[in-house]
């Protein structure tokens, strides 16, 4: 039995080699956890800021949609901004940014969008779940 598994263990390892670098992601494209995102909110009494941000171990270029839905008892309103980004290794870039008076009972819900290379990244906050810098 020993012989037959030190035999598989032998043909294996050279497959898992050539398996693990064929995985690795194309140059430029997003890799699980090379590109994130997050949208950064400050806040200076009833007026709320928030910034999406991009942050990347590598080189990267896409485009952002940053998504802030408001809603309140006078009513609600929806921004979306967006456009291409680039963002150097090592860095990070602003993208959009969003200014929004908050009265009591008032709330808002953001989704920060980045497309890059076919594959899609999100990151959200809302009132509820966001704590001020």
């Amino acid at each position: 039995m020993r012989p037959l598994i030190g035999a598989l263990v032998g043909a294996l390892v050279p497959l898992l080699a050539i398996g693990a670098h064929g995985m690795e992601p194309a140059a430029g494209s997003p890799a699980e956890g090379a590109l994130r995102c997050r949208i950064q909110r400050e806040t200076s009494g009833p007026l709320t800021t928030l910034r999406g941000i991009a942050l990347a171990r590598r080189d990267a270029a896409g485009t952002y949609t940053l998504l802030v839905v408001k809603t309140g008892p006078g009513g609600s309103s929806r921004v979306s901004q967006g456009g291409r980004f680039q963002v150097a290794a090592g860095g990070q870039a602003g993208l959009g940014e969003v200014r929004l008076s908050l009265e009591p009972d008032a709330g808002f819900e953001a989704t920060l969008t980045l497309d890059v290379d076919g594959q899609r990244i999100s990151c959200e906050a809302s009132s509820a779940t966001t704590t001020p810098l």
